[in-house]
């Protein structure tokens, strides 16, 4: 999902990688859906 102009100052510049780092330890490196381990 993209940011609204307006809003784009609002985040830090590295976003994505935050975001993938939460989710990868948030899932506790495994798929969310099947719950296979995954790297």
């Amino acid at each position: 999902m993209s940011i609204r102009r307006a809003h784009r100052y609002s985040y830090p510049i590295d976003r994505q990688q935050l975001s993938a780092t939460v989710r990868i330890r948030r899932a506790v490196r495994a798929c969310e859906t099947c719950g296979q381990p995954h790297e």
